[in-house]
């Protein structure tokens, strides 16, 4: 491992870690505010996420490339290309959200017939989901923005805005708490509000770096956006976009099959899932590093020093795993100190920690993976390996394999958290051919 270029990955990796800190902060102050009102609020607002983070998760993949193709132009010194990428990338963050606006407001009818809750739950899910909705271009804007800056290796931006954005968020609902009390559109204005403030924040950033780079021009030349990089944006962005939607859809379908079991296992689910996503922050947040950093050196160095780069990424996450393994270990006397666990639920837990620890060794290669693949443009490889895992093989594994391990004489939770780890198997599996096969053409890093 080479020390120099680990730090480098830590530096760019540590704003990232806390940004994603902060982020899951906010969500949880919302859930806080709800459960402080009544159940049934905390419920809509349950039912309201459960559509709309896929689409924030689509979102996300989609500009998730940007940090790339802006990285690759910058390193070639192509100054142009970088404000042409920004601009062609703001056009599509604000179209494309209106179009997800208007198809959700055209079938929210449809939408509401899929719920299984009363009727004055739905009726709160759907205020609170509308008011999200309309904060969609907001959200984009700074996916977009973010996208800019980390590809310039600007990474305290976004730092600097989501502290803001949470600042702005708690203020709002503690004024209003103290005014009139909360109701659930309060809390849906104040998550409005903290994305409105974290894009403004993105945007005086990113201005002064575009004004910075336009000083760089000749003066005769033309430095107004063409939008020409749109459907490299489009062509890259979405196959990642729908990826990540599969992601989610994996855990929608874990939540179908373990909700028809018992309360236990919900319990148990959920709570071994939010502490196995928490876990994840750091080695997400050194593979986009890593990405970002390849992006870069890729225009401007050989392959191989890159390769030195990927090797050293994949010590800094077996680090990781050593330490999600020592939490792993311990983790029934984390979660009880947090959860007032029932015997049964805290049973359950133990039962699966090895499984847990499996799970974490092909989370943490698809993370690695999906980033070096990333970094050389495999958006299609990655959505049809996410497609075909997460769903085919995942409604497969969950709905046909953990019942047969159920009548062999296993728990509901235990076979579903082993159908899990083999989808996470197959993924690793399918990626890891994936860039073989683009090794062998040539187009890998040695």
């Amino acid at each position: 491992m080479n020390l120099n270029i680990a730090r480098n990955l830590l530096i760019f990796a540590f704003p990232l870690i806390i940004s994603q800190g902060v982020q899951i902060l906010m969500v949880q102050a919302d859930s806080i505010s709800a459960a402080n009102i009544s159940s049934e609020t905390l419920a809509a607002i349950s039912l309201a996420y459960g559509i709309f983070v896929p689409v924030i998760f689509f979102f996300a993949g989609v500009f998730s490339i940007i940090p790339q193709l802006i990285g690759f132009a910058d390193g070639n010194k192509k100054l142009w290309e970088v404000n042409d990428i920004a601009y062609s990338a703001l056009l599509i963050s604000l179209l494309l959200p209106l179009l997800f606006i208007a198809c959700y407001f055209a079938y929210k009818p449809l939408l509401l017939d899929f719920w299984s809750a009363s009727e004055s739950v739905e009726s709160l899910a759907t205020e609170y989901l509308d008011i999200l909705m309309l904060s969609l271009p907001f959200i984009t804007l700074g996916f977009s923005l973010r996208g800019f800056l980390s590809g310039l290796a600007i990474l305290n931006a976004h730092l600097i805005s989501v502290i803001f954005g949470c600042l702005a968020k708690v203020a709002y609902l503690y004024l209003a708490h103290q005014d009139q009390g909360l109701d659930i559109r309060e809390i849906a204005f104040s998550t409005m509000l903290a994305n409105v403030v974290i894009l403004l924040v993105l945007a005086y950033k990113a201005q002064g770096k575009i004004s910075s780079n336009r000083k760089l021009y000749h003066q005769d030349e033309d430095v107004s956006p063409k939008f020409t990089n749109i459907k490299v944006v489009l062509s890259k962005g979405i196959p990642l976009g729908i990826a990540m939607l599969f992601e989610v859809i994996l855990f929608t379908l874990s939540m179908h099959y373990i909700s028809g079991t018992s309360t236990e296992n919900i319990a148990a689910y959920e709570v071994t899932r939010s502490l196995f996503s928490i876990m994840f922050i750091i080695p997400s947040s050194i593979c986009i590093a890593m990405s970002i950093i390849i992006s870069r050196k890729l225009a401007e160095a050989g392959r191989r020093e890159v390769f030195q780069i990927a090797k050293t990424a994949a010590g800094l996450l077996l680090i990781c795993m050593c330490v999600q393994f020592t939490i792993l270990c311990n983790f029934i006397d984390y979660v009880q100190s947090a959860y007032a666990l029932t015997d049964s639920v805290r049973g359950k837990i133990e039962m699966v920690i090895p499984i847990l620890m499996i799970c974490s060794v092909f989370d943490l290669l698809q993370y690695f993976l999906i980033a070096i693949l990333r970094c050389l443009k495999q958006s299609i490889m990655i959505m049809a390996s996410s497609i075909f895992s997460y769903f085919v093989m995942g409604m497969f594994f969950i709905y046909f394999v953990a019942d047969q391990l159920v009548d062999a004489g296993g728990t509901h939770f235990e076979a579903l958290w082993i159908a899990i780890a083999s989808v996470f198997f197959l993924l690793t599996i399918t990626l890891l051919f994936g860039y073989l096969r683009v090794q062998r053409n040539g187009l890998g890093f040695r």
